[in-house]
């Protein structure tokens, strides 16, 4: 009896050993499935707060409070990403139209528009048309630009990609464009990932088209981008189109005014003229007529 309770007790030991080994790992390994998650929102919240609203949030997917949390930390960096790409969109759009109000002619305002705008957005490739006299679209000014034998500078209305933009005087997007104009750089050159072509409007009235070519397809602040600085840019070509009018209209007005008074000035001098010749005149007819009075009876002259 004594050894058996010995072996019992023996055994009643080492079942409390493995029950506590066991309890110990069960614990360690529920520890570490809630310290890890936590962990890793830990540093993408922290990502979060040092700027960086594109890391992916991990653990959105659990069902329970960690997944929970994740979710609250995903619509927080979405608020937090809404805002970033609000300052950013806002802070370029100010800047390019304060640059582009400073431009003091029509081709430095197209070079200005064209080069600031490529930066901003990263591109490759950019141009301005500019709809001339003969209705048709013509470049100004290029970004990225190398001319070719084989490739327009010019665009009848509804011809190609730019006369149709401005056809419709609606934007034009293409992925992935094929037989498409190559970005080229001193490194070599390559297709354009994304073909943006928008119409640059004014009260209903194409003033002309901008064409941009990236590597990177636009994103959504990319394109509130261009869309807040096509206006901009229509009333800024507007402004520079009126005052090139009304600068044409007063050097003809002075044109016209020297010409006004040069003809005044041979107008008094005619008239100046005139009275003399009339003084002549009368001065001939009283020698004349003083003639005729002191005869007492006539005379004939003759030559």
């Amino acid at each position: 009896v004594v050894v058996c309770n010995h072996v019992s007790y023996v055994d009643a030991l080492l079942l409390m050993a493995a029950g506590f080994i066991l309890a110990a790992g069960f614990g360690m390994f529920i520890g570490n499935s809630i310290r890890r998650p936590n962990d890793r929102l830990r540093a993408a919240v922290e990502g979060l707060a040092a700027g960086d609203v594109a890391a992916p949030i991990p653990h959105a997917d659990y069902p329970n409070e960690i997944g929970i949390m994740a979710r609250a930390i995903k619509v927080l960096q979405g608020i937090y990403r809404r805002a970033e790409d609000t300052h950013w969109i806002k802070s370029h759009a100010a800047e390019i139209s304060a640059e582009l109000q400073r431009a003091e002619d029509p081709r430095t305002l197209a070079q200005l528009a064209v080069s600031r705008i490529a930066t901003a957005l990263k591109a490759g490739h950019g141009a301005l048309y500019v709809l001339d006299g003969d209705r048709r679209l013509a470049m100004q000014a290029g970004y990225g630009h190398r001319e070719r034998k084989h490739l327009n500078n010019s665009f009848a209305i509804g011809e190609g990609l730019v006369g149709q933009c401005a056809m419709e005087k609606a934007s034009i997007t293409l992925t992935a464009p094929k037989d498409y104009i190559r970005i080229n750089s001193g490194l070599g050159e390559a297709v354009p990932a994304c073909v943006a072509v928008l119409p640059i409007l004014h009260n209903d009235r194409v003033l002309g088209v901008m064409e941009i070519a990236s590597f990177q397809r636009f994103e959504e602040r990319e394109t509130q981008l261009l869309d807040a600085l096509m206006p901009v840019l229509a009333v800024t070509m507007e402004i520079m189109e009126r005052n090139e009018r009304t600068r044409e209209l007063l050097v003809s007005t002075q044109q016209q005014a020297e010409r006004m008074e040069k003809q005044a000035a041979q107008l008094e001098e005619q008239a100046v003229e005139m009275e003399a010749q009339q003084l002549e005149l009368r001065e001939t007819e009283n020698w004349y007529r003083g003639i005729i009075e002191s005869t007492a009876d006539g005379m004939l002259i003759v030559e």
